[in-house]
């Protein structure tokens, strides 16, 4: 089906899912996602059905492709010198006009070469909305851009957000682990860690990466010698038969769980201590330790270039960290204070280093880049599995506003945190960013339920602006100028000139009166023209 192969080639090029949804819900709304589709209005018109239309111009036999001002593809390219660059592109391929694949490659060329804002909020979009609208307002840009196109147009896009992105849904989860489905376990209980360590209240997860090129959970995790499922254990893992497992008095180390592959080179997650045993993970820092609080994994590495290794395992990372937010109920854009210190529920080996919570360690930020991941794209993944919504941006803007809060407008230092400050009514600010109906002033958030916008920003440029489509514009702006309307003051200077033969009019209006287009442009030949005629008049010519 169309959606398959739409969502697939996206996904390839990096667009994010919500990025990818929000496209989508646009050229289903325009096209039905059909790259034969014609304009409906247009199939009456034309006398040709979309079928028709395509063979058409594919055989030559229709040669106003580009001019007859119908809507066409997936995203009903209408305007001339778009559809002409389809047509070319299409023609150079030696391709049908109404092939799938070529209208894909062509729509990445535009958003690619022409519409790179929009390109970028589609790589990085944190809503379907955010993605959808990029797409609406500053691509497609149909006549009607209004709330309620907005919400529609997003709704399609959520629908195949929900199609393709896994979430979690009553009656039976669609997460890959659940109380039904637990992880593999595999109890380290030879090691050091194991036996020496304590219980903890669970704040959080924290991700590693082992830093060595080996992918092979055997290097790490192997059962105990006392273990009931020791054989399976080694079936499925395969022996390190080196001796260097982590399941040793000798290691000053170890995880609740390992992320890599089983001797059949299964992507999985093994879990080696109870997940309210504290790890001996990220060690301390100046501030202490997320070691306290933080169920930590690691993620074998392999040569940091394979990326469909690293989607699996990102992708199981996600997964384990989902269920164990569920689980223990944390929130994973949630934070916690530590010792002063405000450290994300959901964080890396890095991070941890950074807020002075532990060991001076690089991963996973030297692995995740490569591949287009963060953490914050890691916290994203995690919520939308859980079926929440991702954490929002702000975005920056420009505008004053003015207080209309009778009492005065409470001024905080996040959107619905602490108060620092009130502004009287009346108040002029500033914003600079919007974020979820709030507003930054400056100084702090404030509410923009309160305020009154005076001055907005100014629009964005026109991406199809180029010589023709001003002439166009100029043309209808000139229509509205080329009727009888004027001033009184004008009046019997006009009765005059009409009177006298100066000014003869262009056609007549319904009433049968000239059209002398008062308002109009007055160019230099018409200037002329109404001068000899004047010097006729005076016999002067």
């Amino acid at each position: 089906m169309n959606e398959l192969v739409i969502h697939s080639y996206f996904k390839e090029k990096g667009l994010n899912e919500y990025g990818i949804a929000g496209l989508m819900g646009n050229l289903f709304a325009e096209s039905g996602l059909n790259p034969k589709n014609l304009q409906n209005s247009y199939e009456s018109v034309l006398g040709m059905n979309d079928n028709a239309y395509v063979t058409a111009v594919d055989n030559g036999t229709y040669t106003n492709f580009i001019y007859d001002k119908a809507g066409f593809g997936l995203a009903q390219w209408t305007y001339w010198s778009r559809k002409k660059a389809l047509l070319e592109f299409v023609k150079a391929r030696g391709a049908s006009i109404g092939d799938l694949q070529v209208q894909l490659d062509f729509l990445w060329k535009e958003l690619s070469e022409g519409y790179v804002g929009v390109l970028a909020v589609l790589r990085s979009a944190t809503s379907v909305l955010e993605a959808s609208n990029a797409v609406l307002l500053n691509f497609e840009r149909p006549a009607n851009q209004s709330e309620g196109v907005q919400k529609k147009r997003a709704g399609y896009g959520q629908m195949y957000f929900d199609q393709f992105v896994t979430t979690i849904q009553e009656g039976g989860s669609a997460m890959k682990y659940s109380e039904r489905n637990k992880p593999l376990v595999c109890m380290q209980a030879q090691s050091t860690c194991y036996r020496g360590t304590r219980k903890m209240d669970i704040k959080g997860v924290l991700w590693h990466s082992t830093g060595a090129n080996n992918p092979n959970l055997r290097r790490y995790v192997q059962p105990s010698d006392n273990d009931g499922n020791r054989a399976e254990l080694l079936r499925l893992l395969g022996k390190n038969s080196n001796g260097n497992d982590w399941n040793h008095v000798s290691v000053e180390a170890g995880l609740n769980c390992w992320i890599g592959k089983l001797a059949d080179g299964t992507v999985t997650t093994i879990q080696t201590m109870p997940w309210n045993y504290r790890p001996w993970g990220c060690g301390s820092g100046s501030k202490g330790s997320c070691n306290t609080g933080w169920i930590q994994f690691e993620i074998c590495e392999d040569g940091l270039t394979d990326a469909d290794y690293f989607n699996k395992v990102y992708k199981e990372a996600c997964e384990i960290t989902a269920y164990l937010c569920k689980l223990y109920n944390i929130d994973p854009h949630g934070t916690v204070q530590v010792n002063g210190v405000t450290v994300p529920t959901i964080l890396c080996h890095a991070d941890s280093c950074r807020l002075g919570l532990g060991s001076n360690h690089g991963d996973v930020l030297h692995w995740f880049p490569k591949f287009g991941k963060s953490m914050e794209t890691a916290r994203n993944d995690v919520a939308a599995l859980l079926g929440s919504a991702p954490a929002s941006k702000p975005i920056n803007v420009s505008y004053q506003a003015k207080v209309i809060a009778q009492d005065g407008l409470n001024c905080r230092n996040n959107p619905n945190g602490s108060i620092i400050m009130t502004y009287p009514n009346g108040t002029l600010l500033s914003i600079s960013k919007e974020n979820n109906g709030w507003g930054f002033t400056g100084t702090g958030w404030v509410s923009l339920d309160w305020v009154e916008k005076i001055v907005t920003d100014s629009g964005m440029e026109d991406d199809d602006m180029d010589k023709a489509r001003f002439k166009e514009l100029f043309s209808e702006m000139r229509k509205d100028l080329q009727d009888n309307d004027s001033g009184a003051y004008s009046k019997t200077a006009r009765e005059w000139a009409l009177a006298t033969g100066l000014i003869a009019g262009n056609g007549t209006q319904i009433n049968g009166e000239p059209n002398c287009m008062w308002q109009d442009f007055l160019t230099r030949e018409q200037l002329v023209t109404v001068l000899y005629r004047f010097a006729q008049i005076m016999g002067k010519a």
